[in-house]
């Protein structure tokens, strides 16, 4: 880990969080996409581990949601709960990348609530 502190990063140290090893495929495509996009934006410290984890959680429980979604063929009618958690899961990936000025997945970002 680097722990020079650049103007960025004031007033954590600059470097890589500890990817952690329990992450779904899903969520660690995700994890390496916004800590290779906030490496170039020289934003990337570990003290952002929590908000990168849960941007990278989020992301993967959207994606199995909406596989399962789209595999039962739960629609407004017969699976309000499911779809209302998928978009809670969706709000908190969005709000975690906002957070880190990082870009969302256009398959996340695309997606609007009703759609399959």
């Amino acid at each position: 880990m680097n722990a020079r502190v650049t103007p960025k990063t004031y007033p954590w140290p600059a470097g890589d969080p500890t990817k952690p090893a329990d992450l779904t495929p899903d969520a660690s495509r995700e994890w390496d996409r916004v800590c290779r996009y906030m490496r170039r934006q020289g934003t990337l410290s570990p003290a952002y581990w929590g908000v990168v984890y849960a941007a990278a959680s989020g992301c993967a429980a959207f994606k199995r949601m909406l596989r399962h979604v789209r595999t039962a063929r739960i629609t407004a009618a017969n699976g309000k709960g499911v779809l209302r958690h998928m978009e809670a899961m969706r709000n908190t990936y969005l709000r975690a990348v906002r957070s880190l000025r990082c870009p969302p997945a256009r398959m996340v970002l695309n997606h609007q609530p009703g759609d399959r």
